[in-house]
């Protein structure tokens, strides 16, 4: 016995949701975007599970890719973050890694503040 106008179902196509009876027919209300493995790196829409062409964000794309500036689905970037050459700090790739400039800055930085203590520490002489 067909079930009621209304009542939900499952009309076995994930493209759509909201799927209810209608007349003693399965159909979805929504069409929604599935994986379509002829689709890739896009996904299809819809009862007709139409391949997309193009993204508008990461949901318009086959798992593992991502949409990019051009609104294509391509594979992700590799990881952006490194480790640096002293093992200690987050850098991104390209980034000069293990640089002396902050020990020499640091170094710098000891020696003028050394400087002005010597200063300080003269005792006056009237002459």
């Amino acid at each position: 016995m067909p079930k009621s106008s209304g009542l939900p179902c499952d009309d076995g196509n994930e493209c759509t949701a909201e799927d209810s009876c209608n007349a003693g027919v399965c159909t979805g209300a929504k069409d929604v975007n599935c994986a379509c493995p002829n689709c890739a790196p896009y996904v299809c829409f819809g009862v007709s599970q139409t391949c997309k062409t193009s993204c508008a964000s990461v949901n318009d794309c086959a798992s593992g890719y991502v949409c990019d500036r051009n609104h294509a689905c391509v594979a992700p970037p590799p990881d952006t973050d490194n480790l640096d050459n002293a093992d200690c700090a987050l850098v991104f790739p390209g980034a000069p890694g293990g640089s002396s400039w902050p020990f020499a800055a640091l170094s710098l930085l000891a020696l003028g503040a050394r400087g002005v203590r010597r200063r300080r520490a003269r005792p006056c002489v009237q002459r």
